[in-house]
């Protein structure tokens, strides 16, 4: 779709300056900078106080902008395999698309963690080949976490001879039954949050598997009250194995009755298998104080036996 809208010159100006300091191309940031002023032209239409306030909103537009992108870290090249990802939401300051994709970096110990934010994040995780090796530019935070952005390419992949799973043994990640996850949760970092690269790995089976959809966040434009929250995309699988046939099962206030499992939260997008699927589940483990039980953000899955139909049909 075409954008016919012409920019003063101060902001050509400004997007000219700002391609130049991070060797992104004029096109890319006009572009970008056009899709953003016309999501910003609801929000200055309702505000009585800045409505028609185009110098206003042309400010508001190119600080946006300068903030995503002059504030990144420089990039440099590196050797990557990707292993696992989470869904693409967006984040709740910027409203921009956001991921996480999880890869072995040549030179680097364990898992790393890379922050993919913009534009290109649904195509990076919807496009890469886990356990391809790539060679692509990423940034570096103070922190040790990478990130990967528009300058980040997933291109001509590499094949590796080698098996997923093998490879992951090899780097040492532990392998536990459902009865040992609460005693073997991931660590804490600094700021008490899980260390979402230190990953377990647990072998189940799947006995049942839930997801729904996201939706955005509606407002009402007269009274600016949110009339229903945001959602994010969700999934679920509930596993079960030999370590807990001797639990009760589960009865639910509505009668229903379930067998004991283990719950692994899983983006969607990843969420390929059915049930009676045998599968390794990869990701970190945590205390859900809420419900009071232990659980699984999972990051990875992959199969051990598959249903014939399901192979058929992939």
């Amino acid at each position: 779709m075409t954008i016919d809208i012409e920019l003063p010159d101060n902001v050509k100006e400004k997007i000219q300056d700002l391609a130049e300091r991070t060797k992104i191309s004029y096109k890319v940031l006009e572009t970008e900078y056009l899709d953003r002023f016309l999501k910003s032209a609801e929000k200055f239409k309702a505000d009585p106080q800045i409505q028609g306030d185009l110098p206003h909103q042309h400010s508001y537009i190119l600080m946006s902008l300068w903030k995503d992108y002059i504030a990144r870290p420089p990039v440099h090249d590196h050797i990557v395999i990707p292993v696992g990802f989470t869904g693409v939401r967006k984040a709740q300051s910027s409203g921009n698309p956001t991921a996480t994709l999880f890869a072995i970096i040549k030179n680097e110990e364990g898992i790393q963690r890379i922050n993919v934010q913009g534009p290109t994040a649904q195509k990076i995780i919807s496009t890469v080949n886990l356990f391809d090796q790539y060679e692509t530019k990423l940034g570096k935070f103070k922190n040790g976490g990478f990130a990967a952005d528009d300058r980040s390419k997933f291109e001509n992949p590499t094949r590796l001879k080698v098996n997923p799973s093998d490879l992951l043994d090899k780097m040492g990640i532990p392998r536990l039954t459902i009865s040992e996850a609460g005693k073997h949760c991931s660590a804490l970092r600094s700021d008490g949050y899980i260390e979402v690269t230190d990953w377990r790995c647990i072998r189940g089976v799947i006995s049942r598997k839930w997801s729904r959809e996201g939706k955005e966040r509606v407002m009402d434009p007269k009274t600016k009250k949110v009339t229903s929250d945001a959602e994010d995309p969700l999934a679920t699988y509930s596993i079960t194995d030999q370590s807990i046939w001797t639990e009760d099962p589960i009865v639910l206030p509505d009668g229903t009755v379930q067998a004991p499992g283990f719950t692994c939260w899983i983006a969607p997008e990843n969420q390929n298998y059915g049930v009676d699927d045998e599968c390794d589940f990869y990701g970190s483990i945590s205390f859900n104080k809420q419900n009071n039980v232990y659980q699984m953000n999972c990051y990875l899955v992959l199969p051990v036996i598959v249903k014939q139909e399901e192979n058929e049909s992939a």
